[in-house]
C-alpha cells in the first residue's frame, strides 16, 4: 500500500488535495474509489470541487440543510420581520432589499425581466441613496407583487402566521422554479416537510414568545434534516461518512478531515446513564464507540492499494489541529511490521513561485498598458486624476486605466465626503441667484446685482431651509433618519458650518470698498492644451467644476470649497528643480492652477487670486495660493511645464508603474 499523509494549512486545502489526487484518475480507477468524509462539515465543498473528469458520483451521506442557500433565505425572513420592528416602518430596509434580490431562490423563480426590475430597483436605491424603498415600487408584475408582498409581509409575533407564511412562499417557488433549479426545488421540499412537522406542534399550542425565542425554536426542527442522495454501489466515485463503509471494500481511499476530534469522534454518548454505571451494566461507553471507528477505519485499509490522508493545521475553526490518533498508530506501528508499506508525509501549500517572481506592486508598462493609458488620455482629464498621480502611480492605473470600481451601497450615516457634498449644495442654492453666468457659461438676463451686505444677512435666515431640503432628499424624505442619532449630529454641525461661513463672507464683504459679483458657481469648464511630450505635440483635454468664480472690481477670483483642514504649507508654492516635485509638494497647486487656466481659457485674463475656501475653518476662510517669487500667472505657466514632464513620466514605457512608499491612503493598491 502506498500511503501519504498530507498536512493542509487551510481547511479547504484538504478539497483541493483530494480534486488534485481525483484528476490522475482514468474511469475505471475512480469507480474502485473512495472519498471518505471524516470531517462531514466538508461535503459542500467537496461537491462544488470534484474534477471534470469524474463522470459520475454517488453521494451516500445526506447534504446538511444548513450547508445550502436555505439557512441565508431564513436568515433574510427573520431579518425583514427584525428590522420592521427595529425601524418601526412597513418599508423595505436597503440591505433587507439587496439580499433578497440577489438570492438563488428569488432569481431562480422569477423571469428574466422580472430579475432586471429588481436590479434596477437596488441600483435606483443605491444612485439616490435611499435607506428605506417603498414596497409598491417593486410590484413590476403579478407575480413579483405576489413574491414581494410574501416576503416583507408583518408577522407581528403571531407564528402561526409566521409558519403559514414561510409555506406559502415555499409554494411560490416550488411551482415557479424551473426543471433547471431541481437542486433548489429539493431543498425546498425537505424544509417544507420540517416546517409540517413544526405546525402540528403549534397547533397544540405554544407559549408566548419574541421573535430571538421563535427563531431558536423554528431553527430545532430544520436544522438538523439532510438531502438524502441515491446513487450507484458499482459505478462511478463514491463519497461516503465512515459508518456508511462498512463491509466495503476499495482500491484507492482519499479520507478527509483526519483530524484528533474527528476521528475518532470526540463527542460523549448523550445519556442519562454515567459512563462508569454504563460499564459496570456492560453498557456501550466511549471506548467501545471509539473502537467502532478504529474496526471500520482500519478495515477499509485491508484492500486498499493507495491511500491519502489529509489533516487541518489551521486555527480557523474549533477543533483540534492534531492529526489523528489513527494516523499516528500507522506511522509508528504499520512500517515496522510490515516494511512493503511506505508512509509519505507532505504539506499542501498554494504554489507561489510564479507569484513571488512577480511584484504585484509593480506593472510594466507594456504595449497594452501603454494602450488603455493613451485611451484615457484621450478623455478629459481632472485635477484629482493629476493628484492621484503625484500621490501614487500604481493607485492611479488601478482607478483610472484600468478602471476598477468599489462596490456601491447606500450610506446611512452620513460620511465626510457626502457632508462636504451637502454644505457645497447649499451654497451653491445660496449663491446661484447671484450668478452672472449658468454653470455652462450661458449669460443670465436680467443681469443679476451684485452681493450686499444685507444678502448675506438674508441667507443667513434662508440656509436652515435650504440645508434641511438637501438632507431630506439625501436621506429620501425620511427626516427620522438625520433629526436623531448620529446624523443629527452632522446636520448641527452643517448648520453651525454654514453660519460660521457666511459670518466670515459677511465680514469680508463690509470690509470692500468695490461690489463683490458672482460670476458662475458650480462652474463646469472644459479646455485642451498642447504639449510637447517626448519632442511631439500633443492635444490634452482637461474638465473640472470650479466651484465659484467672483469678481472683486475687475479682479477675478476662482474658489474651491473644502470641508478638510487646509493648511498653509497646502497652498504655498516653492519651485524646485523637478516641476513635477514642485506640484506634488504643493497640495492644492495643481487643481488651482488648473482653475486658473479654465479662467484664462473662458475669460481671456488670469484670476487675481485662486483660493480655497475652507468652510469647516473657525477663523480662516480663505487660503490662496501664493509664492514668494511667483505669480499667480508664473505659477499657472509653469503649470503647463509641469503636465509636460508628467506626461513624458506617464508615457514613459522604460518606467514600470510602482507603488509609492509615501503614500498612506492609497483605495486600490493596498
Amino acid at each position: 500500500m502506498n500511503a501519504k499523509v498530507i498536512e493542509c494549512a487551510q481547511h479547504i486545502g484538504q478539497v483541493k488535495v483530494a480534486a488534485n489526487e481525483l484528476s490522475k484518475l482514468n474511469p475505471s480507477e475512480i469507480s474502485s474509489t473512495l472519498v471518505l468524509l471524516c470531517d462531514e462539515a466538508l461535503i459542500g465543498s467537496m461537491i462544488h470541487h470534484i474534477p471534470d473528469n469524474v463522470i459520475k458520483t454517488n453521494l451516500t451521506l445526506g447534504l446538511p440543510l444548513t450547508q445550502t442557500s436555505v439557512k441565508s433565505w431564513i436568515d433574510i425572513l427573520f431579518q425583514i420581520q427584525e428590522n420592521k420592528v427595529k425601524f418601526q416602518t412597513d418599508s423595505v430596509y436597503f440591505y433587507d432589499l439587496q439580499r433578497f434580490v440577489n438570492h438563488a431562490f428569488t432569481i431562480s423563480s422569477l423571469n428574466l425581466k422580472e430579475v432586471k426590475d429588481l436590479g434596477d430597483a437596488e441600483r435606483d436605491a443605491i444612485r439616490y441613496n435611499r435607506i428605506f424603498q417603498n414596497r409598491s415600487k417593486l410590484k413590476k408584475s403579478r407575480d413579483l407583487s405576489v413574491l414581494c408582498d410574501l416576503v416583507f409581509e408583518d408577522w407581528g409575533n403571531d407564528w402561526k402566521k409566521a409558519l403559514l407564511n414561510i409555506r406559502e412562499l415555499n409554494s411560490f417557488f416550488l411551482t415557479r422554479i424551473g426543471i433547471e433549479f431541481e437542486f433548489e426545488k429539493t431543498i425546498l421540499q425537505v424544509l417544507d416537510d420540517a416546517i409540517i412537522e413544526l405546525q402540528n406542534i403549534i397547533e397544540e399550542g405554544i407559549p408566548e414568545m419574541s421573535q430571538k425565542s421563535f427563531k431558536l425554536f423554528f431553527d430545532q426542527h430544520w436544522i438538523g434534516k439532510s438531502i438524502s442522495f441515491a446513487g450507484d454501489q458499482e459505478d462511478g466515485l463514491q463519497i461516503m461518512g465512515l459508518l456508511e463503509t462498512r463491509m466495503l471494500d476499495f482500491k484507492n481511499v482519499i479520507a478527509l478531515g483526519m483530524n484528533e476530534g474527528k476521528l475518532p469522534a470526540t463527542n460523549p454518548i448523550q445519556s442519562f446513564i454515567p459512563m462508569d454505571l454504563r460499564s459496570g451494566l456492560g453498557l456501550p461507553t466511549t471506548r467501545e464507540k471509539q473502537g467502532l471507528f478504529a474496526h471500520h477505519f482500519y478495515r477499509l485499509l485491508h484492500h486498499c492499494e493507495n491511500f491519502t490522508a489529509t489533516f487541518s493545521s489551521t486555527s480557523e475553526q474549533i477543533g483540534s489541529q492534531e492529526k489523528s490518533r489513527y494516523l499516528l498508530q500507522l506511522e509508528l506501528e504499520l512500517e515496522r511490521l510490515n516494511p512493503n508499506i511506505a508512509i509519505e508525509n507532505l504539506h499542501y501549500n498554494v504554489p507561489i513561485e510564479g507569484v513571488s517572481e512577480s511584484n504585484s506592486q509593480v506593472i510594466e508598462r507594456s504595449p497594452l498598458i501603454i494602450a488603455r493609458i493613451e485611451k484615457y488620455f484621450k478623455k478629459h482629464i481632472s485635477a484629482s486624476a493629476l493628484n492621484t498621480y503625484l500621490r501614487c502611480p500604481l493607485d492611479f492605473y488601478y482607478r483610472y486605466i484600468a478602471e476598477l470600481g468599489e462596490e456601491r451601497g447606500v450610506e446611512e450615516d452620513i460620511e465626510s465626503q457626502q457632508f462636504g457634498s451637502l454644505v457645497h449644495h447649499v451654497l451653491e442654492e445660496l449663491y446661484k441667484p447671484f450668478a452672472l453666468y449658468d454653470s455652462f457659461g450661458k449669460e443670465v438676463q436680467p443681469k443679476p446685482k451684485a452681493v450686499q451686505s444685507e444678502d448675506i444677512t438674508k441667507m443667513l435666515k434662508d440656509y436652515k431651509s435650504i440645508l434641511y431640503n438637501a438632507f431630506l432628499a439625501y436621506f429620501d424624505n425620511d427626516e427620522q433618519l438625520f433629526l436623531k442619532g448620529k446624523n443629527l449630529i452632522s446636520y448641527t454641525i452643517a448648520q453651525d458650518t454654514l453660519e460660521n461661513t457666511l459670518k466670515k463672507e459677511l465680514v469680508l464683504l463690509k470690509g470692500l470698498k468695490e461690489d463683490l459679483f458672482i460670476v458662475q458657481v458650480e462652474a463646469k469648464k472644459t479646455m485642451r492644451l498642447e504639449l510637447m511630450v517626448h519632442g511631439e505635440k500633443r492635444e490634452v483635454s482637461f474638465t473640472g467644476y470650479i466651484d465659484r468664480i467672483d469678481k472683486i472690481g475687475n479682479n477675478y477670483r476662482v474658489i474651491d470649497y473644502k470641508s478638510g483642514k487646509v493648511k498653509d504649507q497646502d497652498v504655498k508654492f516653492s519651485e524646485k528643480e523637478n516641476p513635477i516635485l514642485t506640484f506634488s509638494k504643493c497640495k492644492h497647486a495643481v487643481q488651482l492652477a488648473m482653475y486658473s487656466l479654465f479662467l484664462k481659457d473662458s475669460f481671456g485674463c488670469y484670476p487675481s487670486e485662486a483660493s480655497i475656501f475652507s468652510i469647516t475653518d473657525i477663523k480662516q476662510l480663505s487660503y490662496s495660493l501664493h509664492s514668494d517669487s511667483h505669480s499667480l500667472e508664473e505659477i499657472s505657466n509653469l503649470f503647463k511645464k509641469f503636465l509636460e514632464r508628467l506626461l513624458e513620466e506617464i508615457f514613459d514605457e522604460t518606467q514600470p508603474i510602482e507603488h509609492s512608499e509615501d503614500s498612506k491612503y492609497c483605495n486600490y493598491c493596498q
